[in-house]
């Protein structure tokens, strides 16, 4: 480790959404092959943010599961980093949102300027706006024993109802404890970094004029006449006498295969950044498990061939290595299976039941190797090393090194993430597209507790707190 001191993950909290859909049923209704999905990208569920969820909800019940369970008290937080690639606002920063519901969780414990010394903001880099915040809140934490961060990571993966992108949709957030003299995992402070501008995927903002306006509501409902009626309506006539209507979509324009390509040039840029600063070191091939970035379950073990032939194999042929004939026969071989078995498979478990979470995916998958590991006779030792591959389109990807620390088991084995899946409400193939087109407006699971958001009223979005007893306090 080359960091002047030890610093990283105290303890980790993750919240899901208690709704979800089988991917079979999606599967049977959108007439795809369920095996394919399920035993081919290794999907099976997917989580879904309810009406009274968003990204502030999900990020603020995981940052007070993680005080509650480590005792801590707002003065206790220096600052509060959000990961998203989902924000609320284009300028009020959604991480502002979490300190309010914060604010007023612990109002009458604490006063009402008991957060106003707290930082936050909002890192995006689509999935490796996380990952940025975390590196970010390692080096500010490791200038003073004192200070403690939280690094939080909320998103809803959203995709167009019935694009090729659908089945991979989830929602969720994973809060990380950031301080010096961790108990779960300490992070070095070498980090490999590989950046390209690429549109492999992105979400612009887009203009048109009414005639174009006018025309895309005809061709989605084929009903001309009624949509001139329409527009004598008081709003969307305001909306045509600018002349021009924009858009902001909260689902991407995006090129799988060229994000593939892209996801993988950048993580093999980003490794071979991080073996020039660790000349000594062996990567992939001496790293226990290996932690990726997750758009789909088995996303990692379908990436990493190139990575394997390279770092384990040590072939340096390029032309080798860019031959997808070649890596097919490397990603058959029964040495390639057994090193996915050993250090990828754990980590893809609960991407399987959540789905894709963007920013929060990688720390997901984290959290789903240290509950495989509990469930074994002998988990991993402490010292053992596990890396992180990040990647974000854009595009960024990052490689860093943690250790487990000496009582890492003794946080891990609280995590239970599995057995909290079990309880939530599945809901049915028509409940799912009314939901996905906001075309519900009471929660399907109205008995959650937690932050839930009660109203937007001008664009003002306004929060409660629920609790067991389903009172609710307004904050």
């Amino acid at each position: 480790m080359t960091s002047i001191c030890k610093v990283g993950i105290e303890d980790i909290s993750v919240y899901v959404p208690s709704l979800y859909l089988d991917i079979e049923a999606l599967a049977n209704q959108r007439g795809l092959e369920y095996a394919k999905l399920s035993q081919g990208l290794g999907l099976r569920q997917m989580a879904l943010p309810d009406t009274d969820e968003d990204a502030a909800t999900m990020a603020a019940n995981a940052v007070l599961s993680l005080m509650q369970k480590n005792n801590l008290k707002p003065a206790d937080i220096g600052r509060i980093y959000l990961g998203t690639e989902s924000a609320l606002d284009g300028a009020k920063p959604t991480a502002s949102y979490i300190l309010e519901m914060l604010q007023g969780y612990y109002n009458e414990t604490y006063g009402s300027q008991a957060w106003q010394h707290c930082d936050v903001t909002d890192i995006t880099f689509a999935c490796i706006g996380g990952v940025d915040a975390l590196q970010n809140t390692l080096d500010w934490v490791a200038r003073r024993k004192e200070r403690i961060g939280i690094v939080v990571c909320s998103d809803f993966a959203k995709y167009d109802l019935a694009s090729s992108g659908e089945y991979t949709q989830g929602a969720g957030a994973v809060a990380l404890l950031i301080k010096q003299n961790p108990s779960l995992l300490a992070l070095d402070s070498e980090w490999g970094t590989a950046t390209e501008s690429v549109h492999d995927f992105f979400k612009p903002r887009r203009s048109y004029s009414q005639d174009e306006f006018m025309g895309m509501l005809s061709q989605l409902t084929g009903q001309n006449l009624a949509l001139k009626n329409q527009a004598e309506d008081n709003k969307l006539k305001t909306i045509l006498a600018q002349g021009v209507v924009r858009f902001f979509s909260e689902t991407p324009v995006f090129d799988g295969q060229f994000s593939n390509d892209c996801y993988q040039n950048r993580i093999g840029e980003a490794l071979v950044h991080w073996a020039k600063q660790n000349p000594q070191a062996q990567p992939i091939a001496n790293w226990k498990r290996l932690i990726f970035h997750l758009p789909y379950a088995f996303h990692g073990k379908r990436i990493a061939t190139e990575l394997y032939a390279k770092f384990v194999l040590n072939i340096k042929d390029k032309g080798q290595l860019s031959d997808k004939n070649f890596l097919k026969e490397v990603s058959k071989s029964e040495a390639y299976r057994q090193f996915c078995r050993e250090k990828i498979e754990a980590g893809q478990q609960l991407s399987s039941r959540v789905g894709n979470v963007y920013t929060a995916s990688i720390f997901l998958s984290f959290v789903s190797m240290l509950e495989a590991e509990m469930a074994t006779e002998n988990p991993l030792s402490a010292h053992t090393e596990v890396a992180f591959i990040a990647y974000g389109s854009g595009s960024k990807a990052k490689v860093f090194v943690g250790e487990l620390q000496a009582h890492w088991q003794e946080k891990a084995q609280h995590y239970k993430l599995n057995e909290t899946l079990d309880l939530r409400q599945a809901i049915s193939f028509e409940q799912y597209e009314l939901l996905h087109s906001e075309k519900i407006d009471k929660p399907l699971n109205p008995e959650k507790q937690g932050f839930v958001l009660k109203s937007i009223e001008q664009g003002h979005r306004k929060y409660a707190y629920s609790n067991l007893n389903q009172s609710i306090k307004i904050l």
